[in-house]
């Protein structure tokens, strides 16, 4: 399993739960049943309930989706017990209850039982280990239990694009547990689901834009898969208590690419850019740490949903269209989406092309010290373009072709990591601001990519590179995009399986 999120939580005292960033903080305690004294706090059983609540609920509203089953209200209240089993040990039951409206249609217990046991992770994590019954509550008392699936003839399920974005549902929900008790835990995954909406609907509209391809990336589909390692600079090490600036050199696997879903583009055709960009740099305590950039100096636009409406605005932007144009309107209220297109150029070679952290991170240093930065990938070759004609003329694989080449003759191709730092007052939450040019660059080592592995085509559909994959020490900054680009590549993740 590649693992997208990570929560970690420390109990001591006995009781007292706190995470490493503070969120939760909280004092568990005892229930009288078992021994307490009964205090209005959360204990250990409680949040259970409420992450199985609030994971089986987006399952349940997630599959009714899938089968075309109407749910238009729903709730759902985990009711977990705690006890003694045969041997001795203390066992966990749980009893998911999905409260429906009368009027909603049939096959919602069918729905139910595909939800417990296909997709979420709660109730994988928990397979075989606990008692599960699921009991769907009609107005006026009516319960039905389900306690096997009774699949519905419809499309496969997308499990593996479910376990992606189950991930990243969790820490929305682990921060609403910190925040609230579980009875108000509603709202909180009410607003998970709204942005993993947001997210699919970018990835539909790509689909859109550039065909359904199956087993490709929806966006950046073409693209060719490098190993090779990282060598740390002095400087990272003042910067941020990372172990990625103080172990050494450590491999790096990294991945060229394209622009577009399309598989095939030319890459002279101006559709190609921005180019981009990923590496994962795998560090020896196990920890890892990617990077997602492209030629973009910055961004188009600030916001997942502005993006979304982007896409939107250039597939309503077809041959034939009246002028102004849906996509020359959009332009012209999100003035730094047409500067950005116009700030690209197709490169010579991958070699001698410049790649650009468009979001702020955040490095914390050995005593908590935090300063953002952007992350820049600098040619040691130095950067060099083509114009529009010449690009034209290249061989449709041409970029691909070269990197393969230069890599397959003992040539490694060799980038400065740069870090921009900001200073005190400079945004970090805007990707489409760009700080100014006098901001200290500072270099955090050498990335040398020197082969292309065997069994790259594996690699590229196994992988997805994630912005917030990060080692401790360097953090995610306040930018929405971030949220919204790891939702986008998760589901897009997920898609790939046939």
């Amino acid at each position: 399993m590649q693992v997208l999120y990570t929560a970690s939580a420390t109990a001591t005292g006995r009781r007292q739960v706190r995470s490493p960033d503070g969120v939760p903080n909280l004092p568990p305690a005892l229930t009288k049943e078992l021994g307490g004294m009964g205090a209005a706090v959360a204990g250990p059983e409680q949040l259970f309930a409420a992450g199985y609540a609030a994971c089986f609920e987006n399952a349940l509203l997630r599959v009714a989706r899938e089968h075309e089953a109407s749910i238009r209200e729903s709730s759902v209240a985990a009711h977990d017990g705690i006890g003694r089993g045969e041997d001795g040990c203390f066992r966990l039951t749980v009893a998911p209850e999905v409260s429906v409206p009368e009027r909603d249609g049939a096959g919602i217990e069918e729905v139910a039982g595909i939800a417990r046991e296909e997709i979420r992770p709660y109730c994988r994590a928990t397979h075989d280990n606990i008692g599960v019954e699921v009991r769907v509550v009609r107005p006026g008392g009516h319960r039905r239990s389900t306690r096997r699936p009774l699949l519905l003839p419809s499309r496969a399920i997308p499990t593996r694009r479910e376990a992606a974005m189950d991930s990243i549902r969790i820490r929305r929900v682990a921060t609403a547990l910190a925040l609230t008790f579980p009875l108000a835990l509603a709202p909180a995954a009410a607003f998970a689901r709204d942005a993993a909406t947001v997210a699919e609907q970018t990835i539909e509209v790509m689909q859109k834009l550039f065909g359904r391809h199956t087993g490709m990336r929806v966006n950046h589909a073409k693209g060719v898969v490098v190993e090779g390692s990282f060598i740390p600079a002095e400087a990272g090490a003042r910067l941020s208590r990372t172990s990625l600036f103080r172990s050494g050199t450590v491999p790096v696997i990294g991945r060229f690419s394209d622009a577009t879903g399309i598989p095939d583009i030319a890459d002279g055709s101006p559709q190609a850019r921005p180019n981009g960009l990923a590496v994962r740099f795998q560090l020896p305590n196990g920890e890892q740490m990617d990077m997602v950039l492209n030629t973009l100096p910055f961004f188009p636009v600030a916001t997942g949903e502005e993006f979304l409406e982007l896409l939107r605005a250039a597939a309503a932007s077809g041959p034939g269209v009246p002028k102004p144009t849906p996509l020359e309107r959009f332009g012209e209220t999100h003035p730094a989406a047409p500067r950005a297109a116009a700030s690209l150029a197709t490169p010579a070679s991958f070699a001698r092309t410049a790649y650009n952290g468009i979001n702020a991170f955040v490095f914390v240093d050995a005593a908590g010290k935090r300063r953002p930065f952007r992350a820049r990938v600098v040619p040691v070759e130095g950067v060099q373009t083509l114009g529009a004609e010449e690009a034209s003329r290249r061989p449709p694989n041409f970029l691909m072709d070269d990197m393969v080449a230069r890599l397959g003759q003992g040539q490694p191709v060799r980038y400065h990591l740069m870090a921009q730092l900001a200073r005190p007052g400079d945004q970090t939450r805007d990707a489409t601001q760009p700080w100014p040019e006098d901001r200290e660059l500072v270099e955090l080592g050498t990335i040398a990519f020197d082969r292309v592995p065997p069994e790259a085509d594996r690699i590229a559909r196994e992988n997805v590179f994630m912005p917030n994959n990060l080692p401790d020490g360097i953090e995610v900054s306040d930018d929405p995009l971030i949220d919204a680009r790891v939702q986008a590549y998760a589901v897009s993740f997920g898609l790939r399986s046939p």
